[in-house]
């Protein structure tokens, strides 16, 4: 039995000289045959999307940083879509009912979750869309109701068409993840290019989604000869919740994560690096459990290793250092008055190529930060006092020995009393150890087994963070998925860090 193509196309002179295929195989042009252009600024929360110079498809944003669209468009040469970055350059044009036009917003698209059994995926884009409003998930297709449809598609007339069209469509056949439409009146089809648009819902000037875009017959679509008609929506009316944690519960597989004040709102922020080297502020929310959508602040971070915070240069605003691998430097990255970003940096030394696990913390009782790492020739322990004049650490002393023990350093208060202490991971046994600070802050305690388990070593990224006003620590840390796990308060009688809170796409 022949089923329905799925309604995606190649761009510019390739649709021409290509037979038509499937979404997945890719082929894109731009709108609903049969239907009416959009010449005003009716539903900008429709947009598009060009997947490099192969593929576009439509598009609807959910979230100021957020679009839906169909998952085949992000497939790469047939290559299933992975979390994470897109396989290949993304952008999204919103607001714009006419491409030709200066009007909306030209966005990357900077990751991808993709829904798990269904033709959809999440796009996020790189700066937030303040001035459209995302439409919201409404309530289950009914058989028979009138449901609206948009998209950058294929006309009847126009391969590559510079306009939205849209059109009303009665819904048919409803299944637990799709259902059939069937336009109201006659020539009204979906075509190549409007996989991934919106079908939604408008009652009392409001704007629900009901569905998106997936399969056509393609009846009356330019260059098709097909006598069927009809086509299949995605369900979308069940996938708020999905929506909602894949937006709310970043991040997730990044490098070097760290916490510290960087919005200037007296919360704690995480800063972290992705796989392209892009610096990313997720702002903290109060309660150390969930932060805010992402702002990138900077980019060509992939080179930078080691990433710490702390007060370096006495001015009150938490400062980023980190080694650059390259070069063995070790810069600071000054923390700014109006936050959300970092001044120029500094190089306040060299010569750390052989110097691994930093950890910024108060280790010698004078009230300034200080750094700690292990210099891996010798696997000595050594501190770098932080001084009243600011800005660079003095020169190392040594106070341990014997540390290829020991990975992933972290400092903070851990065990209730007002000294911070070292933690870290126990490469032999898989133990998280905790080596208690003391009031004479020349060295730290002998090591404890926190009995936290034996499975440390498949965590990565210790961080220490502060989640509310109380002077103890929760940690934070990555697994192997790349998911952000959050171990909360067990510093009061002893750290317990079990069973994490876990952030991530498939939390």
């Amino acid at each position: 039995m022949l089923v329905r193509r799925r309604v995606s196309a190649l761009v510019g002179a390739v649709v021409m000289a290509v037979g038509a295929v499937g979404l997945s195989g890719g082929r894109s042009a731009s709108a609903v045959a049969g239907a009416e252009a959009v010449t005003d600024s009716r539903y900008p929360f429709v947009g598009k999307v060009l997947f490099g110079d192969a593929r576009s498809c439509s598009v609807v944003l959910v979230d100021a940083r957020w679009i839906v669209t169909a998952k085949a468009c992000f497939s790469d040469g047939g290559v299933g879509v992975v979390a994470g970055v897109p396989a290949g350059p993304a952008t999204v044009v919103l607001g714009r009912a006419n491409l030709t036009q200066a009007t909306g917003h030209r966005l990357a698209v900077v990751s991808v979750v993709p829904h798990p059994d269904r033709n959809l995926a999440l796009g996020e884009l790189s700066g937030p869309v303040k001035d459209i409003t995302p439409v919201t998930v409404g309530a289950a297709p009914v058989a028979g109701e009138v449901l609206r449809v948009a998209g950058f598609g294929r006309t009847a007339t126009e391969w590559v068409p510079d306009r939205m069209h849209t059109a009303t469509v009665t819904v048919g056949a409803v299944t637990g993840t799709s259902f059939t439409v069937t336009g109201t009146s006659s020539g009204v089809s979906l075509c190549k290019g409007d996989a991934g648009g919106p079908a939604f819902r408008e009652a009392q000037g409001r704007v629900e989604l009901v569905g998106i875009n997936d399969a056509s017959w393609q009846k009356g679509c330019l260059g098709e000869t097909e006598s069927r008609d009809g086509a299949v929506e995605a369900r979308a009316d069940d996938l708020g919740d999905w929506i909602r944690s894949s937006v709310g519960l970043q991040p997730h597989s990044l490098r070097e994560p760290v916490v510290g004040e960087f919005t200037r709102d007296g919360v704690k922020d995480l800063i972290a690096t992705d796989a392209a080297g892009r610096l990313w502020l997720y702002p903290g929310s109060g309660s150390g459990r969930a932060w805010g959508p992402r702002i990138q602040v900077g980019s060509g971070w992939g080179g930078y290793r080691d990433l710490v915070v702390g007060r370096i240069d006495r001015d009150g605003f938490d400062d980023l250092v980190a080694v650059e691998s390259a070069t063995g430097k070790l810069w600071l990255f000054p923390g700014r008055a109006a936050g959300g970003g970092f001044g120029a940096r500094v190089e306040i030394g060299s010569g750390w190529t052989g110097v691994r696990d930093l950890a910024v913390g108060r280790v010698n009782r004078d009230g300034y930060d200080d750094l700690i790492a292990v210099e891996s020739s010798t696997q000595r322990l050594l501190l770098w006092s932080g001084n009243a004049a600011g800005g660079r650490f003095d020169a190392s002393v040594q106070i341990g020995t014997g540390w290829g023990c020991c990975q992933q350093l972290t400092l903070g208060r851990f065990n209730g009393d007002e000294y911070d202490d070292l933690l870290t991971v126990q490469t032999s046994t898989g133990r998280l150890m905790l080596y208690a600070g003391n009031a004479a802050g020349t060295t730290f305690d002998a090591g404890v087994d926190t009995g936290a388990g034996t499975t440390w070593a498949n965590h990565s990224e210790l961080t220490a963070i502060r989640p509310g006003g109380d002077d103890g620590h929760s940690l934070l840390s990555k697994d192997a998925t790349g998911a952000l796990l959050l171990h909360a308060e067990g510093y009061r009688s002893r750290p317990d860090w079990i069973d994490p809170v876990r952030f991530g796409p498939r939390d």
